[in-house]
């Protein structure tokens, strides 16, 4: 799917989860509240994109961020990381 693609492709190692200093964890974070309230999808963004978001928020040091969007995978979702 082009979203989830979309989001993997704009988290990298960089400062802020940038990737060639374009994209990161504010943009990932706005694509996935985008596709969540659109009131066409539901349930469109992958595991493995949430996986990746919480990874960077993790390596940034947003520990908390990071495992409430963990919870939210787990709980709201049923998704399994």
């Amino acid at each position: 799917e082009t979203v989830n693609y979309c989001i993997l492709n704009c988290l990298g190692d960089g400062p802020h989860g940038t990737h060639d200093e374009c994209g990161g964890i504010d943009c990932a974070l706005a694509m996935v509240a985008a596709v969540e309230f659109s009131p066409v999808s539901e349930n469109v963004v992958s595991d493995e994109a949430y996986s990746k978001i919480a990874t960077a928020l993790a390596r940034e040091g947003s520990i908390d961020e990071a495992n409430a969007l963990v919870r939210t995978m787990i709980v709201d979702k049923s998704l399994t990381p």
